[in-house]
């Protein structure tokens, strides 16, 4: 999970939600969690 990532995700939730996209930051964060998470199994730190 990159930066860019996790700004697509929030234009997603922005144009879901328009102006009141900032009340979902939470559900974007877990979202984005998950995302890493499975990147991370994919190719973990040593």
């Amino acid at each position: 999970m990159t930066f860019e990532d996790l700004i697509k995700l929030y234009e997603e939730k922005k144009k879901k939600f328009g102006a009141k996209a900032y009340k979902h930051i939470s559900e974007l964060l877990r979202e984005a969690k998950e995302a890493h998470k499975m990147d991370w199994t994919k190719a973990p730190t040593p």
